[in-house]
């Protein structure tokens, strides 16, 4: 399973805070580093920032969060780089991760890079380009998408242990869509932008969105298959959009019992069946916590309040539309919803009553989606205080 990995805000693009992740191969590595190499060269070291920097800013008592910087309280995800290079550890030696053999802050990643390229194309390829250190985000975009699609994380989440990961992180590994998933790991605002990021490179982007389009529209028509055969065995779904879902697949089944009963000698299969789902599958798209059926862009909520309402997908993050259906499967993440706001209820003050509110109001519509998701799967939900 990746590692959750946060980015602060004060050195991301636009200071806006984003979660990506990181592979555990990698982190090992990088603990190795911590626990073996940088302690050589940082710990009891003299060095202190040049004049020219600015005033050194010396850590105490320092944190997960961050620490006291020449005595005053400062939280770690605010400081940017031209600060963080300046910061100097209570032992000794830079506060950054990568430093140089005096202990300072390592800094040279363009020439890192730039000797990399040299060596590849002595000794590899002749032609391979001189890399800038951004490039490793447009590779780390392909490479994500890649695995996306290819069911690699779907696959792992399915074989880690319920104690042993987030539950909610292997729902939305295993069944949101993978533009979506690797929008919120670059930081973008909407998946039309990761789209374009993709594309800018040069045509074997495209050629490869168009593999994963092919690769989505078998992925929603699985989908809808199974969902329809759930209704057919009893386990229907909830939410705004299921009395349409619904209607829809009561028309599949009328369609049916009309062939057969005017060839009844023919055998009804998989194929026919699913051709006749195709075109729902199409409207499909996949949320943490719910289905879109993104078949009437005049229902979709999210494009009023983006105000894109002409745009041809929905915003999955700001979903809430008349078309969106709740399922068995996303009843994790809606309990652990629950439990979260419960929580952090009971951890609020007397003085915190506009949050206490809101959490409330969250609250209450949590439960709500999970009775309605037991009662639509035939199994209702206890009420409080009883046992099953």
């Amino acid at each position: 399973m990746p590692v959750p990995f946060p980015v602060p805000a004060g050195v991301t693009k636009g200071r806006k805070f984003r979660t990506t992740w990181i592979d555990y191969d990698a982190l090992a590595e990088v603990h190795r580093y911590l626990r073996l190499t940088r302690p050589l060269s940082a710990d009891g070291s003299p060095w202190q920032p040049p004049k020219s920097w600015g005033e050194p800013l010396l850590v105490t008592r320092a944190d997960a969060r961050g620490g006291r910087v020449n005595g005053v309280r400062v939280s770690g995800d605010a400081l940017r780089p031209v600060e963080r290079r300046r910061l100097v550890a209570p032992d000794g030696g830079s506060m950054l991760l990568a430093v140089r053999p005096d202990g300072g802050p390592f800094a040279a990643w363009p020439t890192v890079f730039a000797r990399a390229s040299e060596r590849i194309r002595e000794r590899f390829e002749p032609r391979f380009p001189h890399v800038h250190p951004h490039r490793l985000r447009q590779t780390f975009s392909i490479r994500t998408l890649e695995q996306l699609v290819s069911g690699y994380y779907a696959q792992a989440a399915r074989m880690v242990k319920e104690t042993d990961a987030d539950a909610t992180l292997k729902l939305y590994l295993s069944k949101a869509d993978p533009l979506m998933v690797l929008r919120d790991l670059l930081g973008h605002s909407s998946v039309l932008t990761t789209e374009s990021y993709l594309n800018r490179p040069g045509g074997s982007q495209s050629r490869f969105l168009a593999e994963v389009g092919k690769e989505e529209e078998k992925r929603n028509l699985a989908i809808v298959a199974e969902e329809w055969e759930n209704v057919r065995a009893g386990i229907k779904p909830s939410g705004p959009g299921a009395r349409d879902l619904l209607e829809f697949f009561q028309s599949v089944d009328g369609k049916l019992d009309d062939a057969l009963q005017t060839a009844p000698n023919v055998i009804i299969n998989d194929q026919q069946v699913r051709s006749m789902l195709a075109k729902r599958a199409k409207t499909l798209h996949l949320g943490t916590a719910n289905y879109c059926w993104f078949a009437d862009p005049a229902k979709a909520l999210c494009l009023k309040l983006a105000g894109t309402p002409t745009a041809d997908r929905p915003l999955m993050g700001m979903c809430d539309s008349a078309q969106a259906t709740h399922h068995s499967r996303h009843r994790p993440v809606w309990e652990k919803t629950v439990g979260q706001n419960k929580v952090f209820i009971g951890m609020l003050g007397r003085g915190q009553k506009a949050e206490r509110a809101r959490l409330e109001v969250e609250l209450i519509r949590a439960e709500k989606v999970l009775a309605d998701i037991d009662a639509a799967s035939g199994n209702p939900t206890p009420a409080a205080g009883t046992e099953d």
